[in-house]
């Protein structure tokens, strides 16, 4: 009887080593990250360079229009062995977020925003992303 109870207890013991290894692990949390045209940053395996500002016709700050525009950036994503070029829009857009390799990458706002008198040197904008895993 004792070697039975010793069994059972391994056994128990086992079991549950077993389900706590077969248990998920724990997903990153989200990121927000802000980029400079030619920086890059790595999430998890998740690397995302922000290439160039291809379009900006966002309403300056200082005027009024009759649409609020959008501006349009390039980003280069990496990973798991693959690799893609992203053009994503700011959020009036409609096209802030992409899936890419299980990651989602969203596109949140563009800094500085236009004013009419101020002519915006490509190298001063600054992206926001928020890097997160899908699921």
């Amino acid at each position: 009887m004792h070697i039975l109870r010793k069994f059972l207890f391994v056994s128990v013991l086992v079991s549950l080593l077993l389900a706590g290894c077969m248990a998920a692990a724990p997903q990153a949390a989200p990121q927000t990250v802000e980029l400079k045209p030619g920086e890059e940053t790595t999430y998890q395996d998740l690397t995302v360079r922000f290439n160039t500002v291809i379009d900006d016709s966002r309403c300056p700050a200082d005027a009024t229009c009759i649409q609020a525009g959008m501006a349009r950036i390039s980003l280069n994503v990496s990973a798991n062995g693959q690799e893609q070029t992203l053009e994503m829009t700011t959020p009036e857009g409609n096209a802030s977020q992409a899936s890419f390799a299980g990651y989602t990458i969203e596109f949140q706002d563009l800094q500085p925003f236009p004013l009419s008198s101020v002519r915006i040197n490509p190298s001063e904008y600054t992206a926001t992303l928020l890097l997160s895993v899908e699921g």
